[in-house]
């Protein structure tokens, strides 16, 4: 909370990601809605969640060099107006199912310039001291308006004014925009004569292409590649998503289809997940304080695994003592869920050179998605082959393994070095500009 009141431009940035955030939110049940509608077959829906992820895992990798090249808020600021657009369009299109498809993707290719550049950007609002806290807050932000955004949606799509849905979506990358514009302009302001001086070079050599773009994007790759840090966090980052994939697949046809769950219960369970991830999010950063970065890393990966392979006694107790053990477990899921993801982004960002902070973020983007389309696709395959609950136990049982077997690596040794830069932001007192 600190952060957020001693930090202007922080809160621009914390902000801009909750007005955009929402208005994607009500966006994603109103497409999804509309897809329902225009077509009967099953494959429409998926064909909606492939258009979304599909430009991250595709592009992710390629937009890094221009992340790095200009201006970070610029590009910021150009994407959320450029995806302002774009939703407008859907207004249109709404009774097209082709041209949302078409739109729901071009939207994608906004957010694979957005993100990088939001990620990278960071540690000069917050400073290096401070990362684990901003991404906590992201982390916590983004679960809370994955909870606001599809409720308000579903208040209002039976009134049936798509356009106007639409319309306040537009409005909110705009008014993002604007939040963008007044960080950049916090940071501005915060910086004294000599550090303006300085950051202005460095910005300037963002601007300034001083190698060809191949080049560039090799750089990068190889930086990642010959940093066990780096690469440890990517190879875990795979299993994890992968995981996280069968979940997406699995989860609501477990609750629904085997256990039965209740409607009257079925949207509170959904909303305890993300209610747990919003809870581990606000306690990652003093958990680090605690804990070696690598130590509570791989144990959070090792209780979504054991999470996952206890849904099948789950469903057993369920069946004998009733739906609470349900909602105990689903919170469980939420707070595993997010003290992995608050170290893992928090290590990338912070190994990764600031440079080179597009390029890496570009690369983490696209393995999480690719990551998460294959356990998509494996959690549909296995839930076929064996069922939805067996299914899940084994992606489990898979993550228990990683977390079993990567401290025995080389590279849970740089993880471990990695602590020595207290993400929990008890390391060096840093300015707000970073």
């Amino acid at each position: 909370m600190k952060l957020l009141l001693n930090n202007r431009a922080f809160r621009h940035l914390w902000l801009a990601q909750i007005v955009s955030e929402l208005g994607d939110g009500i966006t994603r049940l109103v497409v999804i809605f509309l897809v329902a509608h225009l077509s009967s077959n099953p494959l429409a829906l998926s064909v909606v969640v492939l258009a979304q992820v599909l430009p991250n895992m595709l592009l992710g990798t390629f937009v890094g060099p221009f992340i790095d090249r200009f201006r970070r808020s610029r590009i910021m600021v150009a994407a959320d107006l450029y995806r302002a657009v774009i939703v407008l369009l859907l207004i249109v299109f709404q009774n097209e199912l082709y041209g949302i498809y078409a739109l729901v993707l071009l939207q994608g290719i906004g957010t694979v310039l957005f993100e990088p550049a939001r990620t990278a950007i960071v540690p000069r609002v917050v400073g290096q001291g401070n990362i684990t806290q901003a991404v906590s807050f992201s982390q916590a932000t983004y679960m809370a308006m994955k909870l606001i955004g599809p409720a308000l949606a579903g208040l209002l799509i039976p009134f049936g004014h798509f356009g106007w849905l639409f319309t306040f979506n537009s409005f909110t990358f705009v008014l993002s925009a604007l939040f963008i514009f007044g960080m950049s302009r916090a940071l501005s302001e915060d910086l004294t004569t000599a550090q303006q001086t300085a950051m202005t070079g460095q910005e300037e050599e963002q601007v300034v292409a001083k190698e060809p773009y191949w080049q560039s994007l090799k750089d990068g790759l190889r930086t990642i590649y010959r940093h066990d840090g780096l690469f440890a966090l990517l190879i875990l980052l795979v299993p994890i998503m992968l995981v996280m994939g069968v979940i997406n697949t699995n989860l609501n046809a477990a609750l629904l289809q085997s256990f039965r769950i209740p409607a009257e219960h079925f949207g509170f369970i959904s909303s305890m997940i993300a209610a747990g991830s919003i809870m581990g999010a606000l306690a990652a950063p003093s958990l680090l304080q605690r804990l070696r970065t690598n130590v509570m890393l791989l144990g959070a990966v090792g209780a979504i695994g054991l999470f996952c392979m206890l849904i099948v006694p789950l469903f057993h107790l369920y069946q004998e003592s009733g739906v609470l053990s349900v909602y105990v477990w689903a919170l469980g899921v939420g707070v595993s869920i997010s003290c992995t993801n608050v170290p893992l982004s928090s290590l990338f960002i912070t190994l990764m050179p600031d440079e080179m902070r597009g390029r890496g973020s570009g690369v983490f983007e696209s393995v999480a998605q690719a990551g998460t389309v294959l356990g998509i696709g494996a959690g549909g395959l296995f839930a076929s082959l064996f069922g939805v609950l067996t299914a899940t136990a084994i992606a489990g049982l898979l993550l228990i393994i990683v977390a079993a077997v990567f401290p025995l690596l080389k590279y849970n040794q740089a993880l471990r070095q990695s602590n020595e830069t207290k993400l929990s932001g008890g390391g060096q007192a840093a300015s707000s500009s970073g």
